[in-house]
């Protein structure tokens, strides 16, 4: 199992049921989130941390920045 065990999994899956279940522009916040998925909101907390640091590498990588956006 990956890090975070039986719990990273539920977190996981929830999050998956979470997003097949949105009508398209639909939003949730952390603390819907962390209640379905049964964890804390400092959990859902650090995965969005987590996911956001790994876009920033990726467009670092690509040597994409904000200047050349605009």
């Amino acid at each position: 199992m990956r890090n975070g065990g039986r719990k990273g999994l539920r977190v996981e899956l929830g999050l998956a049921v979470s997003r097949l279940s949105m009508k398209p522009g639909q939003t949730r916040t952390q603390p819907e989130l962390a209640a379905f998925c049964g964890v804390s909101h400092a959990a859902i907390q650090h995965i969005e941390y987590r996911a956001l640091r790994k876009v920033r590498m990726a467009l670092e990588k690509m040597d994409i920045t904000e200047a050349k956006q605009r």
